[in-house]
């Protein structure tokens, strides 16, 4: 680990003007597409941490749910947030006694199990992402890897846009300026099954 110089986006972004924005963005495109070349070892596909392990990112990892993998397929990463739905169905009383397999999941049909698995960072928040004090203003880095890993192409999106405000300048102009942008299926599924769990 090494100390980088500079300043995070977010404390600079509201002193920068939208070329300065736009310009970030770009290299943060550069940036992200650079990230999706790393490659896994065609003969070894999962899902989960680079070192094999279970994925770590905040919206499944919290010391209560089970652990995140690692997940041979996408499709075995959607039914897992399935099951953590059953689960936490059954904990109460309408669903009370019944198997999991018996209850009713009204979300993992908007899962659909096509996307790729690419390298993402999974944290593209603005306190991660470190600019240059001076000007031009640069991407010098981007902090905070402990949620990375192999994950569903969308993924990358889905969690710029949940770690900030719906509302902000960075969400509705700026995001997709860099990222592809989700499915809105997708982002009805991920959001149900985050709200079940507590996260919206």
């Amino acid at each position: 680990m090494q100390l980088v110089e500079g300043v995070t986006l977010e404390k600079k972004w509201e002193i920068l003007n939208k070329e300065d924005k736009t310009g970030i963005c770009y290299q943060l495109r550069d940036m992200v597409v650079d990230l999706r070349q790393v490659k896994r070892d065609s003969n070894d596909e999962f899902l989960g941490q680079i070192n094999r392990g279970p994925l770590q990112d905040v919206v499944f990892a919290d010391g209560i749910r089970p652990r995140a993998g690692p997940f041979s397929s996408v499709k075995e990463f959607h039914d897992w947030f399935s099951f953590l739905f059953k689960r936490l169905a059954a904990s109460g009383s309408h669903w009370e006694g019944y198997e999991l397999e018996d209850i009713p999941d009204p979300y993992r049909q908007l899962l659909h199990d096509d996307p790729g698995v690419v390298f993402t960072h999974a944290d593209l928040h603005q306190s991660n992402i470190m600019v240059s004090e001076g000007w031009p203003c640069r991407v010098v880095a981007i902090i905070d890897w402990h949620q990375s890993g192999w994950y569903p192409d969308y993924w990358e999106f889905y969690k710029a846009e949940y770690t900030n405000h719906w509302e902000s300048e960075w969400v509705q102009e700026y995001i997709q300026m860099f990222l592809k942008e989700l499915r809105e299926t997708f982002l009805v599924g991920i959001n149900s099954y985050a709200a079940s769990w507590g996260f919206m």
